[in-house]
């Protein structure tokens, strides 16, 4: 059996720049949701590697996004009933 697994991140939507430190080195983030009222992103992980620390921007619709290269997590709506969040990961590659 693989020694990979998906763990959740949990996100700051008041603040634009997300840096994960204890993200495990060569994780994939797959997606980007609300989880128990908590902006969150998910990524595939080998709990095994050491960390890589890892950017994650939250971006309001309508709000200037960042220079450089970014993928595409997801797209959430706020539980507020207001926001829309776009959630991006600083490529790297």
């Amino acid at each position: 059996m693989s020694p990979c697994r998906i763990w959740r991140f949990q996100l700051n939507r008041q603040v634009t720049i997300n840096l994960l430190t204890t993200v495990p080195a060569g994780a994939e983030f797959i997606s980007a949701g609300f989880s128990d009222g908590q902006l969150s992103a998910w990524a595939i992980v080998n709990p095994n590697h050491g960390t890589d620390p890892r950017c994650i921007y939250v971006i309001g619709t309508g709000q200037p996004l960042p220079e450089g290269s970014l993928r595409h997590l997801g797209t959430v709506n706020d539980p507020d009933g207001f926001h829309i969040w776009h959630i991006f990961e600083e490529d790297t590659t």
